[in-house]
């Protein structure tokens, strides 16, 4: 009887292509929207803009195994193995990295909003599929080379805290004369690209680096010492050793060969007195040099001028600080800044009695007449009857979720830096060191042959002796009239417009909270711009960033809160480096050691007048596919090759410079997955944001194509059978819902496709069948060098 006034109800399971034809029938004209929800809030002091930041260590080891899996994946597909994706994926010796990386990608995971135990297992689960995936493509490339194992300690291995200045392999290595390291340096992108290589030594002493089989054409080379913050790390490397590797191929890899020669002392020399440097590869006039794969440098006035023959950078010769970068036709004037905003939390706030809500599990009570009310789903802990309030009173605290600053206009704290600096000088690389404060450190980095210069900071432990959170920015204040406009990426794709204190969806009336409410997520690039000049800032990993002044740029590195914000993790954003008290009780765990240390960088470039986008573009993907470095060491003493060949690549030549290979994979023993992108949107660069032509024959130089068809981007089903399927939606305003395109036209030669700018296009491959074909399926053994 009670169910009889929902007769009419017809209930049934549904699925999502029901739903959608459903909302099709209804024939309603949607708005379109075209800009993001960023940034979010659920109250007027609650923006979730701290989970851009939240756990950077963490967000960094998640980008670190996704560019590591990219290469993988690209090796794995030349590989001898009969596992292939069509079977079982959890048969695929990448299994153990794939399903890492995927689970981190959980919206409590690389957020850096788990409780502090769980945020603990996705960091063991990518070390641990990290070390099973390269040790089989260490395997893979020991087959691509030709290594012989004989007298080496296992085959060629990564050194996974490379990033702490550490690897046991060189470092063990350089104790003393007698033993060779090998370094195998795969190139994951498309294009053949030169980097400078850094590689941790434990000597003082005489090295030279060559290409293996080209001994007497020597790489050049440069020892530096560590920084006493590198040192701190234990057994961390007391020497990095910086050599250029000359061009490596696309989806490639060169041999290279380092040789303790004596242990006569060559690591350069810490410089404190500006006057002092050595003013080599140029004059003291200001004069540019005319050497472009050399760093040089003179003082004038009171800056010190560093310059490669692309960039000219000048260091203020008191503080050591960036005042300008120049790229010969802009110059952008600059000041810096790393300062802390401070976490608001409530427990230092006085809590009136009248804005406290009893929220109870067993039910919410409120007071009579009140008319504030409780987040929906925010339940406070059985031990806590308090529940943040949905008011303009909120004593709602910044912790994993939310960015709160303790005024909503709280001026930067800054760190004041050191009285002195030092630089080592060298034609390779020219570093200058900065210290602020005593938990952050800033080394500054002029590369031979680079547009760009790098900012590497080593930042914590945040002190906590005051009980107060705090959160870490670096500020760059520049020259440029940006009228409070900026750019950020979009997962590194396409580039959205932001404007401070403005929505393009709705009107923004009040700022609640002017800094908070600005902050975007930059997953890999920033950049301002006017009509003269540009000025872009790529990250390393996803951050929180903004322009809130004319001119500006800011980046939040680091958290460290005190306080819960109430959106479910159920405790502090506090890591320490000795871990935490075990759950349960949950809400009442005590932290261990000190607090964590960041260890990142940063990459400044700049551009003319509307480049900020084109400036950006040119290293992004440099940043997330680093060159992967794999080693090995045998004694000096060997007699015999240990590799037959000091290089291949897969494909038969760089593919255009617009062009990611975003999958190379593997489907069948004839088949592939390839999976295309232009990295460039429209207007962003003259000659790179035009239509580009690729001819898939070169990803396979010793197999002929037979066939391929264009999938979606899944690969699930044929891009045609997709476009056939599609419904056309009404819109208001006349925008084009299907936004559809006739498939791109195939050449005459029948290999060649067409890429639009920001186009992503998915095909399967299938390769002619041959038995005499070698197993890696077009792979090239003729030496690249």
């Amino acid at each position: 009887q009670k169910l009889a006034k929902f007769d009419a109800i017809n209930l049934f399971y549904s699925t999502p292509d029901i739903y959608t034809d459903a909302k099709h029938a209804e024939k309603i004209q949607f708005e379109v929207k075209d800009d993001d929800f960023f940034p979010y809030s659920d109250c007027e002091n609650c923006f979730w803009s701290g989970y851009f930041t939240s756990r950077p260590n963490l967000k960094r080891f998640e980008r670190v195994a996704s560019s590591f899996l990219h290469a993988a994946t690209q090796l794995h597909a030349v590989g001898d193995d009969t596992t292939v994706v069509s079977e079982s994926v959890m048969n695929s010796p990448l299994f153990p990295l794939q399903s890492a990386v995927a689970e981190a990608q959980h919206h409590d995971g690389v957020t850096g909003t788990s409780k502090q135990h769980v945020a603990y297992d996705y960091a063991k689960r990518i070390d641990e599929g990290m070390e099973i995936v390269s040790n089989y493509v260490g395997g893979i490339l020991g087959k691509l080379l030709g290594l012989n194992e004989e007298g080496l300690a296992g085959g060629l291995k990564i050194c996974r805290v490379i990033n702490e200045t550490t690897c046991e392999i060189s470092q063990n290595a350089t104790i003393k004369p007698g033993t060779d390291i090998y370094v195998v340096a795969y190139n994951a992108l498309s294009i053949q690209r030169e980097e400078i290589i850094k590689i941790p030594v434990s000597q003082d002493a005489t090295y030279r680096v060559h290409v293996i089989g080209n001994d007497t054409d020597l790489l050049e080379s440069v020892l530096v010492p560590a920084s006493p913050q590198e040192n701190s790390v234990q057994d961390s490397a007391r020497y990095i050793l910086y050599f250029d590797s000359g061009f490596i191929p696309p989806l490639g890899a060169i041999v290279f060969c380092i040789e303790m020669i004596d242990m006569v002392p060559s690591a350069l020399s810490p410089i404190s007195d500006i006057g002092s440097l050595r003013s080599f590869g140029s004059n003291n006039t200001g004069s540019r040099t005319s050497l472009r794969r050399t760093v040089s440098n003179h003082v004038v006035g009171s800056e010190l001028v560093v310059e490669n023959g692309i960039v000219e950078v000048r260091i203020h010769r008191t503080t050591g600080l960036l005042s300008s970068i120049s790229n010969g036709e802009k110059q952008v004037d600059f000041s810096q800044q790393w300062g802390y905003y401070t976490s608001y939390n409530s427990e230092f706030e006085t809590m009136e009695t009248e804005n406290v809500l009893n929220c109870q599990f067993s039910g919410r009570n409120f007071a009579e007449n009140s008319q504030k009310v409780c987040l929906p789903g925010y339940i406070a802990s059985e031990e806590d009857d308090l529940l943040r309030t949905k008011d303009s009173g909120t004593k709602q605290n910044s912790g994993a979720y939310i960015f709160r600053p303790k005024t909503p206009d709280e001026k930067l704290n800054l760190l004041p830096s050191s009285d002195s600096f030092f630089v080592y000088e060298s034609e390779l690389v020219m570093e200058i060191h900065v210290q602020f404060s005593n938990w952050v450190t800033q080394i500054t980095r002029v590369y031979a042959f680079r547009n760009d210069v790098e900012v590497e900071f080593i930042a914590g432990p945040i002190p906590d002796d005051d009980g107060n959170g705090r959160e870490l920015v670096t500020r760059f204040t520049s020259s440029i009239s940006n009228e409070k406009k900026f750019y950020t990426d979009s997962n590194g794709r396409e580039f959205v417009e932001r404007q401070v204190g403005y929505r393009p969806s709705w009107n923004l009336s009040e700022e609640t909270q002017p800094i908070a409410g600005n902050y975007y997520p930059v997953n890999t690039a920033i950049f301002i711009e006017d009509d003269f000049a540009s000025l872009a800032l790529l990250t390393d990993r996803s951050q929180g960033g903004s322009s809130l002044s004319n001119g500006s740029i800011e980046l939040m590195v680091h958290r460290r809160t005190k306080a819960d914000d109430s959106r479910g993790v159920g405790e502090a954003l506090d890591e320490t480096d000795e871990g935490m008290t075990p759950y349960p009780p949950y809400g009442k765990n005590q932290r261990k050691g000190k607090g964590v240390v960041v260890r990142g960088s940063h990459r400044i470039i700049v551009g003319g007048g509307n480049e900020g986008a084109s400036c950006a573009r040119k290293a992004m993907d440099e940043i997330f596919s680093p060159v992967h470095l794999f080693f090995a060491s045998a004694p000096s003493s060997l007699s015999f090759d240990i590799f037959a060949r000091n290089s291949f690549s897969l494909i038969k030549a760089s593919l255009p410079k617009n062009v990611m290979l975003i999958t190379f994979a593997k489907l069948d023993a004839d088949k592939f997955l390839i999976r295309l992108g232009h990295q460039y949107a429209l207007n962003e660069d003259i000659n790179l944001s035009q239509n580009v032509d690729v001819d898939l024959a070169l990803l396979f130089p010793k197999n002929q194509i037979v066939a391929f068809v264009e999938k979606t981007l899944t690969g699930n089903q044929s891009k045609q059978n997709w476009e056939s399927k599609k419904l056309n939606w009404s819109s208001l305003h006349g925008h084009d819902m299907k936004n559809s395109r006739a498939l791109t036209a195939i050449t005459s030669a029948g290999n060649t496709i067409s890429l639009k700018p920001m186009e992503i296009r998915t095909f399967e491959i299938e390769l002619q069948n041959n038995s005499s074909a070698p197993k890696s399926n077009g792979y090239n053994y003729s030496p690249y060098w």
